[in-house]
């Protein structure tokens, strides 16, 4: 997601509340990995490696453009409707309401929490942020409301802190100091987290860059060879963080674009094959354990489902029946 689309999804936040005790979490569905699907009107599919598709209807969940309709932590599923609800990851039972009047919610660095916000209430300073507040997945509080420094909107997290765009710089805020610990050297486009990595481009994405915001440490990585830019928010840290799945354009000018491995530690990126698709609808999710990466992209007037397994690098195409979506989550 650039960050034009984060300052947008960021003016629709409003206030909160926490309710969903942590024996309230729903069950996670049957040995996986699934893939989960958010489209119009409420429907969330979950899809299986096999093409199998159950269907829920989820009247909670809302049109709009958070950086979440869905979002997983670890086997915990998450659902975005102007509250936070948690899912029935075999969506079998209904949603259960976690967090009371958020407009979106952004993944903690910790795989069982979540950061929401309330707005402020002064007509004077109205869409700026009153307080973010850290919660588990369970309702249980883990950092209480702190107000950013000019009331600015999260865009995403790491340990060290809450990553923002004050002034069109991108800052890593410690919430519990309410100090800036980093600042990054350029503006660009931010790309995924995971612990204290922040993945991002410098405008036009034609490196990736992997700063580690504690020692300041950077990783330049090109996109592999016969590809010339990344599109570096739309991809995912694999739950160990040793690689990033993240599309790659074909050619300059092109509408083309196809799924790349970035190996973190070696700084090096290899393009998958047989997953090439159009610009368009690009979600990319990692299974909860690591086991397989799930790729979607338009083609033509219909949406096609890649999985790519790691271990074995198969490449195939899930044969699911579903509707339109417009999130991807996985578990």
């Amino acid at each position: 997601m650039g960050a034009g689309v984060l300052v947008a999804a960021a003016l629709a936040w409003a206030a909160f509340g926490t309710g969903a005790p942590e024996e309230a979490r729903p069950p996670a569905a049957e040995s996986g990995p699934h893939l989960f699907l958010s489209g119009k009107y409420g429907k969330v599919w979950r899809v299986g490696l096999d093409g199998a598709v159950a269907e829920q209807h989820v009247r909670e969940l809302n049109p709009g453009d958070p950086p979440h309709h869905l979002l997983a932590r670890g086997e915990t599923l998450l659902g975005w409707g102007y509250e936070t609800y948690l899912l029935d990851p075999a969506l079998e039972k209904e949603a259960t309401e976690l967090v009371d009047d958020s407009l979106f919610v952004v993944a903690s660095a910790r795989e069982d929490r979540v950061w929401v916000a309330t707005e402020d209430e002064d007509p004077t300073t109205k869409g700026r942020i009153a307080a973010v507040r850290e919660i588990t997945t369970g309702g249980r509080v883990t950092v209480g409301d702190v107000r950013p420094p000019n009331g600015a909107w999260p865009a995403a997290a790491v340990s060290a802190g809450l990553l923002m765009h004050p002034h069109g710089d991108l800052v890593v805020w410690d919430p519990r100091t309410d100090d800036v610990v980093y600042r990054f050297p350029a503006r660009g486009d931010l790309g995924p987290t995971h612990g204290d990595l922040v993945a991002w481009c410098e405008l036009g994405c034609s490196e990736l860059r992997v700063t580690d915001v504690t020692t300041g440490r950077e990783t330049v990585i090109a996109p592999p060879r016969g590809f010339w830019k990344f599109r570096g928010w739309d991809g995912a840290f694999s739950p160990d963080g040793a690689t990033i799945a993240v599309p790659v354009s074909a050619k300059a000018g092109g509408k083309r674009v196809q799924l790349a491995l970035v190996d973190v530690g070696r700084a090096s990126a290899r393009a998958v094959p047989d997953t090439e698709t159009d610009e368009l609808f690009n979600f990319v999710a990692w299974s909860d354990t690591g086991s397989h990466v799930f790729f979607t992209g338009a083609e033509g007037d219909r949406r096609t489902i890649f999985v790519y397994d790691p271990k074995t690098s198969r490449v195939r195409i899930v044969p699911a029946d579903v509707g339109e979506f417009y999130d991807a989550a996985a578990i």
